[in-house]
């Protein structure tokens, strides 16, 4: 398996924003030192600041990536960074437009006022902005809105602003705040180069957006991204329940071959964590590092994490270093076909669910208090290792590791199973198909090494091997011999 993904294909020399990209990649033997950019006419360089990568246990490079930047004077063109090795990582440079001067506007102007100035060059807001269900129109060329605690209120049913490539909304410290609570379809329609820093999005949605996009820095308080774009979402806060979602990333055919990158953002009391639908097409190369999962509990026939729902495949994905507190749902739910993920790093107290046709995902250095792992009939050949499972309150998960205020179900210790779809216990070669290995099981009073259905290689209980068996009772105070 190897994955790669990039969060944007287009770059813009000389803009602190559009000349750098996030890309990645894990195995296949890749080694950031060796690649270089190439240009149209076969110019080579250094390529600056990329991680190196780092190792788990079993040896593969779990880790690779990294912020890389084009040269201020990178003539326009295709450009490539390259190792020589493959693969390639392809970038469309375009020539930069000089900017053109800044036009502040007074409190209360209106939505055709910010349009004329926009025509003109950037933009300074400075108060309140009642634009109604009127519609801001950048022209089609680099602009910038600017704003110290600004806020666009908004009543329109569609788009706030309407499409324009290059376009940033940049603010001073408490940043632009949009409230547009009927903004169904998202607050931007359309920008191919959107950049937001230090913005807040209050009771709307950022969504339906089939173009490459950069938040930075960014809150959506009652907001949310539904059918949000690709790109990067740097240290970006959901806080909340979503507008009408937090995240959910759906297939992009048009996104230009950009892939969905979030790294340190943090999900607290929302509906649910980040959300996949796969039932336009497949979600594949993405990158999640650095997530934080808080207080998730509070939705009925919800609260999942990392939740992959579809027909389509939800592949070759990284998450890397995940940390999960307070939630009450799964942290992790592969019901879509999920092949060939990687998950590394995750300290979870919500359980995982492996529910569809989920094959080699693999979990590495990881670990799950008072939350169990479920294998469904489909899942097969994927693996837990180098981890640390442990279930041992008794009255906090049912059998099929919900909370018991969602469901109510008889309750067993359990730290990892396998059932059919009914929820009742299997023992197949399929299920024991799926390995744990080198792990630490816990489960109350009682030590389980495994369950029906799971295999196990070199699991240890305080250091010591676990004899060879699989547990068939696992009700409550049962042992293994």
């Amino acid at each position: 398996m190897a994955t790669r993904g990039q969060d944007r294909t287009r770059l813009v020399p000389g803009d602190p924003d559009r000349s750098l990209a996030t890309v990645w990649a894990v195995g296949g033997g890749f080694d950031p030192t060796t690649y270089r950019w190439v240009g149209p006419f076969g110019v080579v360089s250094e390529v600056p600041r990329v991680h190196l990568p780092r190792t788990s246990g079993n040896g593969w490079p779990l880790q690779f990536y990294g912020s890389v930047s084009l040269l201020a004077n990178a003539v326009p063109g295709r450009w490539l960074l390259d190792s020589g090795r493959g693969p390639e990582f392809a970038f469309d440079v375009v020539a930069p437009t000089p900017r053109k001067h800044t036009t502040t506007l007074a409190p209360g102007a209106s939505a055709a006022a910010i349009t004329k100035a926009l025509a003109v060059g950037d933009v300074v807001l400075t108060g309140l902005y009642d634009i109604g269900a009127a519609t801001i129109d950048p022209p089609q060329e680099p602009r910038t809105i600017f704003g110290a605690g600004a806020v666009i209120l908004s009543s329109s049913r569609s788009w706030v602003v309407s499409s324009s490539p290059d376009l940033t909304i940049s603010g001073f410290g408490p940043g632009i705040t949009f409230e547009a609570p009927l903004a169904k379809d998202g607050v931007f329609a359309w920008n191919p180069g959107l950049v937001c820093k230090r913005c807040v999005f209050h009771d709307c949605n950022l969504g339906a957006v089939n173009a490459t996009v950069t938040l930075i820095n960014c809150l959506f308080d009652g907001a949310g991204a539904t059918n949000a774009p690709r790109g990067l979402m740097w240290k970006c806060r959901f806080r909340g329940p979503g507008w009408p979602h937090a995240y959910q990333l759906r297939y992009s055919p048009g996104a230009d071959g950009s892939s969905a990158c979030q790294i340190d953002c943090e999900y607290d009391d929302t509906d649910r964590g980040p959300v996949f639908n796969t039932d336009d097409g497949p979600i594949t190369d993405c990158l999640f590092v650095g997530t934080r999962l808080r207080n998730i509990a509070g939705t009925e026939n919800g609260s999942e994490s990392f939740i992959s729902e579809g027909a389509h495949e939800f592949s070759r994905n990284l998450v890397f270093t995940t940390r999960a507190h307070g939630c009450r749902g799964s942290c992790v739910q592969f019901q879509s076909p999920a092949r060939d993920n990687r998950v590394w790093d995750m300290q979870t107290d919500a359980p995982t669910l492996f529910w569809g046709d989920n094959t080699g995902n693999v979990f590495s250095d990881c670990e799950w208090r008072d939350a169990p792992v479920e294998f469904g009939p489909l899942a097969a050949n994927n693996r837990i290792e180098n981890s640390g499972l442990s279930v041992l309150s008794p009255h906090r998960w049912n059998q099929n590791g919900f909370a018991l205020d969602m469901y109510d179900q008889p309750i067993r210790r359990v730290a990892v199973r396998a059932t059919d779809m009914a929820g009742n216990l299997i023992d197949t070669p399929q299920s024991r198909s799926n390995v744990l290995a080198g792990c630490r099981l816990y489960v109350g009073d009682a030590v389980l090494p495994t369950t029906v259905g799971v295999g196990r290689v070199g699991c240890k209980v305080d250091g010591q091997p676990v004899p060879d068996v699989i547990a068939s009772d696992l009700d409550a105070g049962t042992s293994v011999p």
